[in-house]
């Protein structure tokens, strides 16, 4: 099934896929023992004496505490109780950092960010409470502009050089990473020189890392990896591949990982047929290297995974190990049971473009999941799994619904809730427990848990939805609340006469349904009532009023603090990070939008054509109105068009403006002046199609970054379809 956009999504899986109730208490051992024996997976077992995550986080952090925090300690001042403050804020910064399992979960990022902002305030100024500071910040709000300034104090801080070699490279390797994160398609920073240089003077460094913590040391130079550090820096990493403070273990390790990344550079990223006679032969020479180094690194140490991991992760690609991809796998998770990294690297050559398929990623996920072992991370693996043949192309609403997917789906989601360690951890755990009861179509066992937890869906939900096309808090809500009444068949048919733009009929049947419900599964069925009222509208052609009401009927809050508005305008509350709204209607590529906003200087962004190009990538044109200029973004990264300057944006006056695209050509005034007329925008990710817009997509509003403390408002908000009605 081909869907393009959200609406369809939705719709046509509710059409195809009744109703599924699961029941949960039994473990289906049996059905899971068939599917791996099917799909020739061997069931992972444990064996006495293999390490788990938990113990190579103990030794991570009795590293961190000899080489990271004593150094701070000695220099942090003289009043113990604001230092062992520090101290507890630092260490548990770091574990959140590391994602590490023997972190405290009851400090929560918000938390942790408050507490290194007091002992800032107090006088401990130190580049790693800085540091730390930026990754909370950013964890808790994703606001970028507050966590760019506390990375910019750490780096930039006065005694940032005077600090140890490797306190200056964990910072400048964690600050990449996170940049990184904010900011993909951008120069990384530090630069590669920079962080090159740093992991080279903590290497080098007296007694930084003995013997015994030689994988720590492999571990923590994987940022000086990435392609963007190595491009231009070759001789560099080499050069920090040889130095003479490493152990054998640790060249053959980082010699390994330069080569691999040197032949994945030679070859290119584009599927197979597109790559060059030249990059095939960079990519086997190099492929080969890397194979030697990393299987004499595994001779050295057999009873760590990370070289099998390698190894692994090269024989489902296509090169030759000399072993088998499942003696790979097993010889890395006997080593260390509950080797994520590992299980990555295998889900990752299981997909279908390596030889794989998705039955036999899913029959992975359910040897995950089989493990049972819920004092580690592996069983929920399975999530990982799910999330990864969804993104693949797999039809979610399909796979999702078999008996056995659902069934354990649903059970490692009661365990999860049961296993909660504190009430944030049993939030998420209901608000998950309630997303993939919709996603798996036990509506009952969904609702079970939504109506414990009446909080928004936290980040960390919601970054676990994102691979479910067309999943979102409102429409998980609205029909779990609706499919556990007699108004599910009710609801279905709606839905079916809404996709066929039998509107007058579509109307009817909402206004059935709305009158069998109360309270939010009402509300949600009266916005897509007047859903499909604006589209009976639109349909003739003439400029429509995209009506803003109290509850945003029509309307679907994708990210940010959005609300009805004074005089019925929409209204964003700037939390210093993106946002994003728009209107369930389907207007397709030929429309216009016109209104007016006020903001602060942060400007807005009007989007068109949302929706998902081939049923899976998510696209969309965003036309942003900031201080003095105006340009396009596809999405929210930079668009080869070059940007236009306009007159300065009076901030918290109003702005007019109206966008017409009609035939692939964009026209554009503001303030009555046309400032882009009859352009096609070009797409920044050349050679690809430009204006890449859906014929069902949405318009709406969105900015990666709505100012901290402003608002945001915009009304007479009027839409009008063009070209074919």
């Amino acid at each position: 099934m081909t869907t393009r956009c959200t609406f369809t999504t939705i719709a046509a899986a509710l059409l195809t896929m009744a109703s599924l109730s699961v029941a949960a208490p039994d473990w289906p051992k049996d059905e899971i023992e068939a599917f791996l024996k099917k799909h020739a997976m061997r069931p992972l077992e444990f064996k006495p004496g293999t390490r788990l995550q938990k113990d190579v986080d103990q030794q991570w952090l009795a590293w961190f505490r000899r080489v990271i925090l004593k150094p701070f300690q000695e220099r942090a001042g003289q009043d113990k109780a604001l230092v062992e403050k520090a101290s507890q804020l630092l260490e548990q910064g770091a574990l959140q950092i590391e994602s590490s399992e023997i972190r405290d979960k009851r400090l929560t990022p918000a938390s942790l960010a408050k507490g290194c902002t007091e002992v800032i305030q107090s006088g401990v100024d130190d580049p790693l409470v800085h540091w730390v500071h930026s990754h909370a910040i950013y964890t808790a709000s994703q606001n970028v502009p507050a966590a760019t300034d506390a990375f910019n104090k750490a780096r930039r801080h006065r005694d940032f050089s005077r600090l140890p070699a490797s306190s200056r490279y964990w910072v400048l390797a964690g600050i990449s990473r996170l940049h990184r994160e904010m900011h993909p398609t951008r120069s990384p920073t530090p630069t590669g020189a920079e962080l090159i240089k740093a992991a080279g003077e903590a290497v080098s460094e007296k007694d930084a890392f003995n013997s015994t913590e030689e994988e720590i040391l492999d571990e923590l130079l994987w940022p000086v990896f990435h392609e963007n550090i190595v491009r231009g820096n070759e001789a560099k990493v080499e050069a920090l591949c040889h130095q003479e403070a490493l152990t054998e273990w640790a060249r053959h390790m980082l010699t390994g990982r330069l080569q691999e990344r040197l032949a994945w550079m030679a070859r290119g990223h584009s599927f197979a047929p597109e790559v060059k006679r030249e990059g095939w032969q960079g990519f086997d020479q190099h492929r080969k290297l890397a194979v030697a180094s990393f299987n004499q690194a595994w001779g050295l140490r057999k009873n760590t995974p990370v070289a099998a991991r390698e190894l692994l992760g090269i024989e489902l690609t296509g090169g030759g190990t000399g072993e088998k991809a499942n003696v790979w796998l097993h010889r890395a998770l006997d080593a260390q049971f509950d080797h994520l990294s590992t299980c990555r690297s295998l889900m990752n050559g299981l997909l279908p473009r390596w030889g794989g398929s998705h039955d036999e990623m899913l029959a992975f996920g359910l040897a995950c999941a089989a493990s049972r072992r819920f004092d580690t991370s592996l069983p929920y693996f399975f999530f990982d799994v799910l999330a990864n043949v969804a993104r693949d192309g797999g039809d979610w609403w399909i796979f999702c619904r078999k008996p056995l997917i659902a069934r354990v789906t649903m059970a490692l989601c009661r365990q999860r809730v049961a296993d909660a360690v504190t009430p944030e951890e049993k939030r998420d755990a209901l608000a998950l427990q309630g997303a993939y009861g919709w996603i798996c179509g036990d509506y009952a066992g969904a609702q079970e848990a939504l109506v414990q937890n009446e909080d928004r869906f936290s980040r960390a939900v919601i970054l676990q939805l994102l691979a479910y096309q067309g999943a979102n808090e409102s429409l998980i809500r609205g029909e779990s609340a609706i499919f556990t009444t007699d108004a599910g068949p009710d609801w279905q048919q709606a839905h079916q006469q809404l996709l066929a733009r039998k509107w007058e009929t579509a109307i009817k049947a909402f206004e059935m349904v709305r009158s069998k419900l109360t309270g939010q599964a009402s509300q949600f069925a009266n916005s897509w009532l007047q859903t499909a009222r604006l589209e009976q509208h639109l349909a003739i052609g003439d400029w429509v009023t995209l009506p803003v009401t109290p509850s945003l009927d029509g309307w679907q809050v994708q990210k940010g603090d959005w609300s009805f508005g004074p005089d019925g305008t929409l209204t964003n509350h700037g939390k210093g990070t993106s946002a994003f709204i728009f209107h369930r209607a389907r207007l397709g590529p030929d429309v216009a939008i016109r209104g007016e906003f006020t903001a602060g200087k942060s400007g807005l962004g009007v989007f068109l054509g949302h929706g998902h190009q081939g049923g899976t990538k998510e696209r969309w044109l965003t036309c942003i109105m900031k201080r003095d200029q105006a340009y396009f973004l596809d999405r929210y990264y930079a668009c080869g068009t070059e940007k236009k300057k306009i007159p300065m944006l009076p901030e918290g006056k109003p702005v007019r403006f109206e966008i017409t695209c009609l035939d692939g050509k964009v026209t554009w005034k503001i303030n009555d002046q046309i400032v882009f007329d009859q352009v096609t925008p070009v797409d920044y990710n050349a050679p690809h199609a430009p204006l890449p817009l859906v014929d069902d997509g949405h318009i709406g509003f969105c900015h990666s970054l709505f100012d901290e403390g402003h608002t945001a408002t915009i009304g007479k908000i009027e839409v009008r379809r063009l070209g074919k009605k």
